[in-house]
């Protein structure tokens, strides 16, 4: 992250299918697993965005979500 700038995605790590109701709000959780060359570190951030499919192709993303900072990472 760079000082005086909000965090944005730099590397991806994660995805996750979900469909939204017609309330349009969902309670969502999910776990993320470190492997490999993109593992996770206590002091990384970490953003979000959300992405519309039509017909199972992108069609809007939403901007980047605030991050949130990761205090620490279990061993597995």
């Amino acid at each position: 992250m760079q000082p005086g700038r909000a965090p944005e995605g730099q590397t991806f790590i994660h995805s996750q299918t979900v469909e939204i109701p017609s309330e349009g709000f969902i309670a969502l959780s999910t776990e993320i697993v470190k492997s490999g060359e993109h593992a996770i570190s206590a002091g990384d951030w970490i953003t979000t965005t959300a992405t519309a499919m039509k017909d199972n192709v992108p069609d809007q993303t939403s901007v980047f979500s605030s991050g949130v900072r990761v205090k620490e990472v279990p061993d597995v």
